[in-house]
């Protein structure tokens, strides 16, 4: 779903809520960035991926054209290209869009859902309903805390499944969060 803004730091939540529902916290992932081992990881995976698209587009795309090899050309062009931006993605820009989080995320939690807006261009919300049987945990850290509210879970390779928790990252008033979540469930349980 689009976002409408009257600016950039503003969602029409007059538009986007129910009737009868209303905003209870509202925050932002806290400035910094976190989670960095998985990022070293994934920035050395990119760094791979960038190494190899170059070799492509440097190397094999070359020879194919001195060779009049049109379709290896192609080839060696879209497969290095590809490689190419996977590897400034996941060893570059991946620590720039952390770094940011704090100016392009918002969280809003209402009194039936979790919404979480990424304020881009484009801008996405994506809600998340607050429902008694939702599983919610919060996860305490140095500095900041994580509220988890969702899991997603997609079909991996060879029948395995890749989860994916989904919540606010990052934010200061953690227990405050998990705890308006509890008495959300409590109140729709009664």
């Amino acid at each position: 779903m689009s976002v409408e803004t009257n600016d950039a730091n503003n969602v029409r939540w007059d538009r986007l809520l129910q009737p009868g529902e209303r905003i209870l916290w509202e925050g932002s992932p806290l400035p910094g960035i976190r989670n960095i081992p998985f990022r070293v990881l994934a920035s050395l995976f990119g760094l791979g991926l960038l190494a190899w698209g170059l070799a492509i587009l440097m190397k094999f795309l070359p020879e194919a054209v001195r060779e009049g090899n049109v379709g290896q050309a192609g080839f060696a062009f879209v497969m290095g290209s590809m490689l190419t931006l996977a590897g400034v993605s996941g060893a570059l820009l991946q620590w720039r869009a952390a770094a940011r989080a704090h100016t392009t995320t918002l969280y809003v939690l209402t009194n039936r859902c979790a919404y979480i807006v990424e304020k881009t261009r484009i801008g996405t919300v994506k809600s998340y309903p607050i429902l008694p049987e939702t599983a919610v945990e919060l996860k305490r850290h140095k500095g900041y805390d994580d509220v988890w509210f969702h899991v997603r879970r997609e079909p991996g390779s060879e029948g395995s499944v890749t989860t994916t928790q989904i919540g606010f990252e990052g934010i200061s008033e953690g227990q405050r969060v998990f705890a308006l979540i509890r008495n959300i469930q409590t109140e729709q349980a009664t």
